[in-house]
């Protein structure tokens, strides 16, 4: 987790200087309780490990996979726009739900809810430190997607017009 938030920090200083946007996404494993519960905690851990492979396979050397906490993973994606993002999350969606986890065993399936947001020029960061806000309006919208049923992707609410501010700058 300090890694991710030195991370952050980071592309947060890189999104200043260069606008390019900066996307996160906040994926949460559904009804992961239910997995420990039924068949305990070691194949918990183990379908965690493999939904963390799959989240990871396709990312860029940029990018950025961490557990966030519990079942909760973030993806942080540079320069990567909200439509780039929305489709690489129903894929990291789909990929999860045909995934065969524990040898296959038909009765174990998982599925995740994944909720993405975008600081660019657009963004509209109301005085909030750009990092703070991002992953704010990313966990806003994984708990719509949640609230929506689950086993789906939301992007967080389009902001208007803001430019770039270093971090701490709250004019």
């Amino acid at each position: 987790r300090r890694f991710f938030e030195r991370r952050l920090g980071d592309e947060v200083e890189r999104w200043f200087r260069r606008g390019e946007p900066l996307t996160a996404m906040l994926i949460d494993v559904d009804h992961f309780k239910s997995v420990n519960d039924r068949f305990g905690h070691q194949i918990g851990d183990r379908v965690l490990q493999e939904v963390a492979a799959l989240l990871g396979r396709d990312l860029r050397a940029a990018d950025v996979l961490a557990r966030y906490g519990g079942e909760e993973f973030v993806l942080l994606l540079p320069n990567t726009t909200p439509t780039q993002a929305t489709a690489i999350a129903q894929r990291v969606c789909a990929h999860v739900a045909r995934h065969c986890f524990h040898d296959g065993d038909p009765s174990l399936s998982v599925t995740v809810s994944v909720g993405v947001a975008c600081l660019n020029a657009d963004s509209e960061l109301d005085g909030d430190a750009p990092a703070a806000w991002l992953l704010q309006q990313a966990d806003a919208a994984l708990y719509r997607a949640k609230q929506r049923g689950r086993n789906r992707v939301v992007m967080a609410q389009p902001s208007v017009s803001a430019t770039p501010r270093p971090p701490g700058d709250t004019r």
